[in-house]
């Protein structure tokens, strides 16, 4: 793959976490605040929202390795399971940016 195909590639997929992030967080959303419902799901589990994060990113992790290991999964295609780490990549930095909670 040439370094502007490659490019390309990036920034598509970038755009469609994007997408993926906003369309599957409007279900887990509380009012305007993207990151409410990991925290309260960390509070709840007696662990950090960084934790929770790598919890939810591991989930995902492993499918994509399945992937890799076995050629194929059963539920969604890996692009889409990348796409998904991609979004709990992004939430973590959103969590880093934020910076501790009071």
């Amino acid at each position: 793959m040439t370094r502007k195909k490659f490019q390309t590639l990036v920034m598509a997929e970038a755009d469609r976490a994007v997408t993926l992030l906003e369309r599957k967080g409007m279900d887990y959303d509380e009012g305007n605040d993207v990151l409410a419902r990991l925290r309260d799901d960390a509070k709840d589990l007696g662990i950090t929202a960084e934790q929770c994060v790598l919890v939810h990113l591991k989930k995902h992790l492993a499918a994509i390795e399945r992937w890799a290991r076995d050629g194929e999964l059963l539920t969604q295609p890996p692009e889409e399971r990348i796409r998904d780490a991609m979004a709990y990549l992004f939430l973590g930095l959103a969590l880093i940016e934020e910076g501790p909670r009071r």
